[in-house]
C-alpha cells in the first residue's frame, strides 16, 4: 500500500469478499494456535527449570503434535491425532525449511513417541527442538500475512492508525504553540522592593529589610499605583527601588510621589525622556543594576526599560524631604515587544 493509499480520508470500513473472509479467518485461527503453542512451550521451560522432566515431556509430546498440525493448517490439510501419523506430513507440507527442521529431528519426535522416562538433557532437547520449529511457522505466518493473507482490513487498519497519528501530532502542535507562546510571555508572581533612606538609615548598597517596604506585583499590562506606607512621616532622602526580580520583564515609570498623611503631593517626579534622548531625571539617578533601556527613546515620552537579571534596582537621590508617610509609585509591565496604548 503506498503513501498515497494511506493518506486517502477515508474511515468506512472495507466489505470483504468471500475468499478474503476466509484469508483473514485462517489468520486469526493461526495466530491462536501459535498462541496457545507458545504457551505450551512456556509451561515446558517452568516445569523443566524445576526438574519435572517427566511432567516436560507429556506436554513436549502434545506440543510436538501441535506444531506439526499448525504445518498442516498452513497447506489446509487436515490435522494428524497422533506422533505416529507424522510421515503423512512430509508429502503434505510444502514449505522446504519447515519440513528439513522436522526430517532433522525424527529422532526426537520418536522418543517424543515412545512410553521411555526421559532424562534431563533430553527433555531440555525437546524443549530446544520444538521452539525452533514454532519461531520458524511464526515467520511464515509473519510472511503470508503480507502476502496471501493479505486483506483490505489490514490496509484500513493502517490507514486509521496514521490519520491517529497525524491528529495527534496536530493536536500536539496546537496545544504546543500556545502553550509556548504563555510560557514565553508569562510573568512570575514576584514583588516590588521599595528601601527609603534618610539619617536613621544612611544610604547603602546593601540594605537591610527594616527600611524595606514591598508590594505584591500585579503581572498584568495595566497601569497601577503602588502605594508604599512608611512606619511613619519620616525624612526621605533617597530612595532604592526594585520594579521585579526577573529577566527579560519590560517596565514603565510614569511617575514617583512623596506624599505625606493626608496623601498630599510633597515632591513629584516623572519619567519622561527629555530632548538629549535621556530622562529628564537622569542626574537623580546614582546607580542602575541589570536594567537596560527598551526600544527608542523619544523626547516627551516616557522611557521603557527591561530587566536583564534576577535583581534589576536603581537609586534615586531625592532632595531631604521631611513628613513623607507615602511614597506612590506609577507602573506598569511587559513581557511582549511592547505595551499596548
Amino acid at each position: 500500500m503506498n503513501w498515497k493509499e494511506l493518506l486517502k480520508f477515508s474511515y468506512k470500513k472495507p466489505q470483504l469478499s468471500e475468499e478474503e473472509t476466509r484469508a483473514l479467518q485462517k489468520r486469526e485461527t493461526l495466530y491462536q494456535k501459535i498462541e496457545n503453542a507458545y504457551s505450551r512451550l512456556e509451561s515446558i521451560e517452568i516445569l523443566n527449570s524445576n526438574s519435572k522432566y517427566e511432567d516436560s515431556t507429556i506436554l513436549s509430546g502434545k506440543l510436538a503434535l501441535d506444531v506439526l498440525n499448525i504445518g498442516l493448517f498452513l497447506e489446509d490439510e487436515a490435522p494428524i491425532r497422533s506422533l505416529m501419523e507424522r510421515e503423512t506430513c512430509k508429502n503434505k507440507i510444502k514449505d522446504t525449511k519447515l519440513t528439513q527442521l522436522i526430517e532433522d529431528n525424527e529422532i526426537q519426535f520418536q522418543k517424543l513417541s515412545g512410553d521411555s522416562p526421559p532424562s534431563g538433557e533430553e527433555a531440555e532437547t525437546f524443549e530446544t527442538f520444538l521452539s525452533q520449529i514454532l519461531y520458524y511457522e511464526e515467520k511464515i505466518l509473519k510472511k503470508l500475512k503480507n502476502e496471501e493473507l493479505h486483506t483490505p482490513i489490514d490496509d484500513y487498519k493502517k490507514r486509521l492508525t496514521l490519520h491517529s497519528i497525524l491528529a495527534l501530532l496536530i493536536l500536539g502542535m496546537g496545544l504546543y504553540i500556545p502553550a509556548k507562546t504563555y510560557l514565553k510571555y508569562r510573568i512570575q508572581a514576584d514583588t516590588v522592593n521599595l528601601y527609603y533612606f534618610n539619617e536613621k538609615f544612611p544610604l547603602t548598597e546593601n540594605p537591610g529589610t527594616e527600611n524595606r517596604i514591598q508590594q505584591a506585583l500585579l503581572i498584568d499590562s495595566n497601569w497601577h499605583d503602588y502605594t508604599f506606607a512608611l512606619p511613619a512621616p519620616l525624612q526621605v532622602s533617597s530612595i532604592r527601588f526594585e520594579p521585579l526580580h526577573q529577566d527579560g520583564v519590560k517596565f514603565q515609570i510614569k511617575s514617583l510621589k512623596l506624599l505625606d498623611a493626608q496623601k498630599k503631593v510633597l515632591m513629584l517626579k516623572e519619567f519622561v525622556v527629555g530632548n538629549n534622548n535621556l530622562l529628564k531625571e537622569q542626574s537623580a539617578i546614582s546607580k542602575v543594576n541589570h536594567i537596560i533601556p527598551s526600544g527608542k527613546a523619544l523626547p516627551d515620552q516616557l522611557a521603557t526599560f527591561q530587566s536583564k537579571g534576577n535583581n534589576p534596582f536603581f537609586y534615586l537621590q531625592i532632595e531631604k524631604t521631611e513628613n513623607v508617610a507615602f511614597i506612590e509609585l506609577k507602573m506598569r509591565i511587559t513581557k511582549r515587544k511592547q505595551f499596548s496604548e
